[in-house]
């Protein structure tokens, strides 16, 4: 179990056969008023809300990239997904999640790569800086195994 995104409690129950590592798949339970930030993939990613509900802000930029450190972005969608709402995000995808539930709320998550070892972006709408970070996994069982 790891905590990330101010709290985000996220397990990694299989990332594919030992040394394989070419997808993902994790639980994300999320706190009552819990948010990411903004932030991308860097892959495919299907997430599926199993308990709760989400709010799910789409993203997308309006800069042309060139500047690694910084962009542009604008808000092009945003919905509430609940139970059985399953989201398909796009290499390009840029996001953030709010748990809007009274009570925790549950997801799952599959990319297409190994997420937990992915350097990927978080992105701040007011100054414009682009993070790079790192989720990582806590997940005594495949610590372990990889030892």
């Amino acid at each position: 179990m790891l905590e990330t995104f101010d709290g985000e409690t996220c397990h990694d129950p299989w990332s594919g056969p030992k040394g394989d590592r070419i997808f993902s798949v994790m639980a994300g339970n999320w706190s009552p008023g819990q948010t990411t930030p903004i932030h991308d993939h860097l892959t495919w990613a299907v997430v599926g809300v199993c308990e709760g509900e989400e709010r799910e802000s789409i993203y997308r930029r309006t800069d042309d990239g060139s500047n690694p450190k910084r962009a542009r972005l604008e808000v092009v969608g945003e919905r509430i997904n609940k139970k059985g709402h399953v989201t398909l995000l796009g290499r390009a995808g840029i996001h953030r999640i709010d748990n809007v539930s009274i009570a925790p709320s549950l997801s799952i998550h599959m990319y297409g790569l190994d997420i937990g070892t992915a350097e990927r972006h978080s992105y701040d709408p007011v100054t414009g800086e682009v993070s790079k970070f790192v989720s990582g996994y806590c997940n005594v069982l495949r610590d372990e195994e990889s030892d």
